[in-house]
């Protein structure tokens, strides 16, 4: 919250959109090549989706992401299969939606590169979903 008591997104403004679209665009990856932090000696850009952020970040915020980014794309899968007109595709997507599960229970909640690796793979899945879309 600034001083005058409203709340403040991540990135200190207002969210970014992706304006073909008209939704957000990846969690926690902003424009400009900038991660989170703002700390300009950690930067990402459109074509490098790895994620950035400073060691004093606690692993309880960077777990947050790490959730989020699951159910971000656990959400596109499940799009996905609603979406698929062939029993095979949708029967695929759903099998997709249960591994992400299972591997996002798999990881050590207290393992913060884990972590962080799993958001920096995740991320690149939702934009090469993002751009097979686009076409």
């Amino acid at each position: 919250m600034d001083p005058s008591g409203r709340l403040l997104s991540i990135s200190g403004g207002e969210p970014p959109t992706d304006r073909t679209v008209g939704r957000l665009r990846d969690p926690w990856i902003l424009t400009e090549g900038k991660d989170l932090t703002r700390d300009s000696r950690s930067e990402t850009t459109e074509h490098s989706p790895t994620v950035a952020i400073c060691e004093d970040v606690p692993t309880s915020v960077v777990y947050d992401m790490f959730a989020e980014t699951a159910t971000h794309l656990s959400a596109r899968f499940v799009g996905l299969y609603d979406g698929a007109t062939a029993e095979r595709e949708r029967q695929d997507w759903w099998t997709r939606v249960l591994d992400l599960r299972d591997e996002r229970d798999a990881v050590d909640p207290y393992d913060r590169a884990a972590l962080i690796a799993k958001i920096t793979v995740w991320t690149a899945e939702i934009r090469a979903l993002d751009e097979e879309r686009r076409g």
